[in-house]
């Protein structure tokens, strides 16, 4: 996960990580044209080392090129010709980088944390908590239990709880 981006441009409002990374926007990126050009063809851009080439680690099996040779090793490792070998324990999409697959799982199950706290809490290997006081019914939730009485014990049932079904299931026979 990311930390918090506590350093604002004051003349665009990008955020960063780092005061050094800030330092470099306004020093050579906000509101400044590309000043720094590739000496084989006419593209410029706003980082050094970005217009050249030749400081980079080009991929032999496919077109791509890394500034880091790390991130060209990572490359082949585990994304260039290969089949995805990460996968989501909850819907089974496939990814070839650890790290898509923590974004996927924190952008599209982004609930499943409290679920799984939840769980651990109430059900995994815990005895059911909460007792019905009308029978030998035991539930691990408290609203699982609360449904039970209502439709076993209505006429047991307290009065808040028969409100409550009214409400939740639309219920228009008179108490």
């Amino acid at each position: 996960m990311r930390g918090i981006e506590q350093y604002a441009c004051g003349g665009c409002h990008k955020r960063y990580l780092a005061r050094r990374s800030l330092w470099r926007h306004q020093k050579y990126e906000c509101g400044m044209e590309p000043q720094f050009k590739c000496s084989f063809c006419d593209h410029r851009t706003k980082l050094m080392g970005m217009a050249e080439n030749e400081s980079f680690y080009p991929c032999t099996n496919c077109s791509k090129t890394y500034r880091l040779k790390s991130s060209l090793l990572r490359h082949m490792k585990y994304e260039c010709g290969q089949e995805p070998q990460f996968e989501c324990f909850v819907c089974g999409k496939k990814t070839k980088l650890k790290s898509n697959l923590r974004q996927h799982v924190a952008n599209v199950h982004a609930n499943l944390k409290r679920s799984l706290a939840r769980h651990k809490k109430y059900e995994c290997g815990v005895e059911p908590q909460f007792q019905c006081p009308h029978c030998s019914k035991r539930s691990k939730h408290k609203s699982n239990l609360d449904k039970h009485i209502l439709n076993k014990h209505r006429q047991l049932a307290q009065p808040t709880l028969r409100r409550q079904q009214h409400i939740i299931f639309g219920d228009l026979v008179p108490f």
